[in-house]
């Protein structure tokens, strides 16, 4: 009898570990947050550029203010933004020389790139 009672107990704490690393893992992306970095970028485009790298990622969605020569573009109508790589992509083309300020915050982590894409073993 204490043998089923044991793998009883045993079975329910098996179950509780999910639960227990997924509040983990969502208190520490709060606690992330709230150590957020804020990044002001400035770049000169060249003319017909619609590709921006921003050297930063994990930036967190919602929080990117761009402008171009001051004027302030609209997110899904003016620019789409790849927020875990960082990566701006205009709708438009730009002008030669025009000034493309960018501000946005991000997470205090970030990862190497190594593990973004693996393919099995024997090719693609």
């Amino acid at each position: 009898m204490k043998i089923f009672r044991n793998i009883f107990l045993l079975l329910l704490i098996l179950q509780l570990i999910p639960d227990i690393q997924i509040q983990s893992a969502e208190m520490n992306v709060e606690a992330a947050a709230k150590r957020q970095i804020r990044k002001k970028m400035i770049y000169i485009l060249r003319e017909g550029q619609t590709r921006i790298d921003l050297g930063v990622s994990f930036i967190i969605p919602g929080t990117e203010s761009i402008l171009v020569d001051g004027r302030k573009l609209v997110s899904g109508k003016d620019y789409r933004i790849n927020t875990l790589r960082g990566k701006i992509v205009l709708v438009e083309s730009a002008g030669g020389g025009q000034e493309l300020e960018i501000s946005c915050s991000r997470y205090p982590f970030s990862f190497s790139p190594v593990f973004a894409r693996r393919f099995p073993a024997g090719g693609e």
